[in-house]
């Protein structure tokens, strides 16, 4: 991960290491799941990380911690998270509607945040 973290709320995609257009975010994250599934997790963060870094930003400028440091470990703690108990959380979530994993992931960035 970059040390500039807060700053980029972008990622540029490698051009041989495109998403598949047929893969849904849900397939993503289920892929994930499997912890030891490198080639997912890289999709996983194409995908991704440019949410939660947002969404990382942006709760913690509402408490005024706005420090670079902060940004980059509460990023990283959300990792933390989905790969916590066997990626359980990633196992266990069930969507109710196409695309609701990305919800899904921004509440679990923001408690991540709300949690520090």
């Amino acid at each position: 991960m970059s040390s500039r973290l807060c700053e980029r709320e972008q990622v540029v995609e490698h051009p041989c290491e495109q998403i598949a257009a047929d893969e849904s975010p849900e397939d993503v994250l289920r892929a994930c799941a499997d912890l030891g599934n490198r080639q997912a997790w890289d999709r996983f963060l194409r995908r991704f990380h440019p949410l939660i870094v947002a969404t990382v930003v942006r709760t913690v400028r509402r408490y005024t911690l706005d420090s670079e440091s902060v940004c980059d470990d509460l990023a990283q703690d959300v990792y933390l998270k989905l790969s916590a108990s066997g990626a359980k959380v990633l196992r266990n979530f069930r969507p109710l509607y196409p695309g609701a994993v990305f919800g899904f992931v921004k509440v679990i960035a923001a408690n991540v945040v709300h949690d520090h």
